[in-house]
């Protein structure tokens, strides 16, 4: 299994000109399986009214979901998953948002129930607030949604997106608690690469965390010249091993209380 996340910046290239095509073509050459993807655009006059989702779903022929985290006039601005296989049920919830008054972008969470061959799990699409006790509150509301809502702390969990967070913020140790970073497990045979800023990578902010289900066997930060044009940040990818019956001891999910 291949996952991937990408924030999109609305598909809006290095030369500020927005190209969903580029964005499918880059996905398609990753060959992912499941996709997370954030800042995606629709109906949007800067964006040609097209609803970006649907186009890269069809460009690469998957199945896609939207959510438009904001949806005023002719502006639609939110999440996407796309999925080789089925996606059973999806669900969407806002974030909280502390600073209304200052017209910054909302943020939300999406889940996708997605079956496969061996069994069905959940994945789990956000991006999170630029500011610290902001994104604080919107992952513990995330974590409180997922555990009491939707996904039993038993169930096979992917959480992928932007939390605007690196290793070392409460978000990111709250998140590690519960679940693995999958570019954590694998080193130090491959050491944590950085997704932003995609000209020149030093943030570690988007990330693929994992219930005990999965067994990380590869990840990689896609750079190269087309990926570091295409976007402001960097596609995440990861690989692995699915195994739906759970382990005896590992993590327990998303539940329970952050900092």
């Amino acid at each position: 299994m291949r996952v991937l996340t990408y924030n999109v910046h609305g598909c809006v290239n290095a030369q500020r000109r927005a190209n969903p095509a580029t964005i499918a073509e880059i996905i398609g050459g990753i060959g992912a399986d499941y996709i997370a993807l954030q800042e995606v655009d629709a109906e949007k006059p800067f964006t040609k009214n097209v609803n970006q989702a649907r186009i890269i779903g069809e460009l690469i022929g998957m199945n896609y979901i939207y959510y438009p985290v904001e949806n005023t006039g002719l502006r639609a601005f939110g999440l996407a998953v796309l999925s080789r296989c089925p996606v059973k049920q999806h669900t969407f919830m806002p974030l909280p948002n502390l600073y209304p008054g200052l017209g910054m972008r909302k943020r939300g969470v999406m889940r996708a129930v997605c079956q496969t061959p061996q069994g069905k799990f959940h994945l789990i699409n956000t991006h999170l607030s630029v500011y610290k006790l902001e994104r604080t509150i919107q992952l513990k509301f995330l974590f409180r949604w997922l555990g009491l809502s939707t996904a039993p702390s038993s169930e096979p969990i992917i959480l992928c997106g932007d939390l605007n967070a690196g290793p070392s913020s409460l978000v990111y140790e709250a998140c590690s608690r519960r679940l693995k970073d999958v570019q954590y497990a694998l080193s130090p045979s491959r050491p944590p690469q950085s997704t932003f800023h995609a000209k020149r990578p030093v943030f570690r902010i988007d990330h693929i965390f994992v219930s005990d289900h999965f067994t990380p066997i590869g990840a990689d930060v896609v750079r190269n010249p087309q990926t570091v044009e295409a976007s402001d940040h960097l596609p995440l990818t990861a690989d692995f091993i699915y195994n739906p019956i759970r382990p005896p001891h590992g993590n327990q999910g998303c539940s329970g209380n952050i900092p």
